[in-house]
């Protein structure tokens, strides 16, 4: 009963919040329709090559790579976001170094032949994952779904910061109850939006939407169990600017994730780094279900996935328990 009327308080609360419900009610269904439309109908797209050069450079035309030439190396940074696809610089000795970090051994080698000996781009791309709409739909809308569940859980700080949270205790609430009022809250209202988005999206879609309505159902609640744990915790250790810290990691985790770009980084140090993101091994079972393996294929990835929202959410929890603890005394 307590638990009840604590959710219909988070409710009344949340309403008055108009960028959450925004989010929820638009900028998903939004996202989800873009990306719906724009890889439902796209076609072969080049890599893009920035050629770093202070004179005109002219190589033949050809269907897999688009050469432009640059006066300043580009940052790192612009690889990672996908605005170049490789960097080739030439070098004193008239021998070219090609630096990439999201294609994959075989294609950079392909490239290096082609700006060294003018070899062939021949199988250039065959070994690219091709990902399936459904991946890309659900990949595209996974740091949006990150931001409005740490957007939810905002209410917890709020009553720490507005000292309601010794209120609530004395009501009386225990501290249990009302972290699992919290997690079933910030649950519910990222679940319930993003279903019926992708839903619609996969309706529209049709066959080329892999993912069956229960495996889809399945795979959200894997992905929104993991968002309430990141955004339980997040909210108990962070003390100010919780959404823009939590929009920072939301964003940097889904780009080295995979999660808009399917690719093999080629970089120990970033192949590493990537490894340890949970996004990556979401994606990884994403792509491998879409392209028609069964989740039981993938209990390493699920087990990991697990492990981060055990822990996130176990720490979480822990902190705002005790947090609510002193509110109380």
């Amino acid at each position: 009963m307590k638990i009840i009327k604590l959710l219909k308080n988070f409710a009344y609360r949340i309403v008055e919040k108009k960028a959450v419900i925004v989010m929820a009610a638009i900028v998903i269904p939004v996202m989800v329709a873009a990306a719906t439309m724009l890889f439902s109908q796209k076609s072969d797209v080049k890599d893009v090559v920035a050629f770093v050069s202070e004179e005109s450079v002219t190589y033949p035309e050809n269907d897999k790579l688009q050469i432009d030439v640059v006066s300043g190396r580009p940052e790192t940074a612009e690889l990672l976001l996908g605005n170049y696809d490789y960097v080739v610089e030439k070098k004193s000795d008239n021998t070219c170094t090609v630096t990439t970090v999201m294609k994959n051994e075989h294609d950079t080698e392909l490239v290096w032949q082609y700006f060294n000996d003018g070899g062939s781009l021949n199988g250039y791309g065959n070994k690219d994952n091709d990902r399936d709409i459904g991946s890309t739909v659900i990949g595209v809308i996974i740091m949006v779904v990150i931001m409005q569940g740490v957007a939810i859980t905002g209410l917890y700080p709020e009553d720490r910061n507005l000292k309601t949270l010794k209120r609530i205790m004395t009501n009386p609430v225990s501290e249990g109850q009302y972290i699992l009022a919290q997690g079933i809250f910030t649950f519910c209202l990222l679940y319930v939006p993003t279903y019926i988005a992708v839903g619609a999206a996969k309706v529209a879609l049709g066959s080329q939407f892999s993912f069956s309505f229960g495996m889809l159902a399945l795979l959200l609640v894997i992905l929104v169990a993991f968002t309430t744990a990141f955004s339980l915790f997040i909210s108990s250790i962070v003390k100010q600017n919780i959404q823009l810290t939590a929009s920072v990691i939301a964003i940097i985790t889904s780009i080295l994730g995979g999660c808009f770009v399917a690719f093999s980084p080629n970089n120990i140090i970033l192949k590493a780094v990537c490894a340890v993101i949970p996004q990556k091994h979401f994606m990884d079972m994403l792509d491998g279900i879409a392209q028609g393996k069964g989740l039981y294929n993938f209990m390493p990835q699920l087990a990991y996935i697990l492990f981060w929202i055990l822990l996130l959410g176990i720490t979480g929890v822990f902190i705002i328990k005790n947090t609510a603890k002193k509110a109380a005394s």
